[in-house]
């Protein structure tokens, strides 16, 4: 009772050993992916009529930040706080929370792209 053999300490499936495995099984066929659509196209845009909805959404968005949106595009404070940001990365002259904020907006992606 104390021992048990090999044969009985294994576990019953096979697929159990494989478990860990990162390599396929040199039996198991291992499929292609084939990025290419039927109609050779790299978007599905038009698709479904939602996407429509996201452009026109994207359209008026940057409508609104381009034409509408308060303040001037290269304004003198803007070139301040950027000359303020290149001058000492680690502590610029600006609020410490609108600062950390800023950062966030580059680390974040990068994060989840790794």
């Amino acid at each position: 009772m104390a021992t048990m053999s090999r044969a009985a300490a294994a576990p019953s499936s096979p697929s159990a050993l494989s478990f860990f495995n990162k390599a396929p099984a040199a039996e198991e066929a291992v499929e292609e992916d084939d990025d290419d659509d039927d109609n050779g196209s790299w978007t599905d845009f038009g698709t479904d009529p939602l996407s429509y909805g996201y452009a026109g959404l994207w359209a008026g968005l940057l409508t609104f930040s381009f034409v509408l949106a308060p303040g001037e595009l290269s304004s003198a404070s803007d070139t301040a706080m950027l000359q303020s940001i290149l001058a000492n990365p680690s502590a610029p002259d600006m609020n410490s929370f609108y600062y950390g904020i800023f950062n966030e907006f580059a680390l974040i992606p990068i994060v989840w792209r790794a």
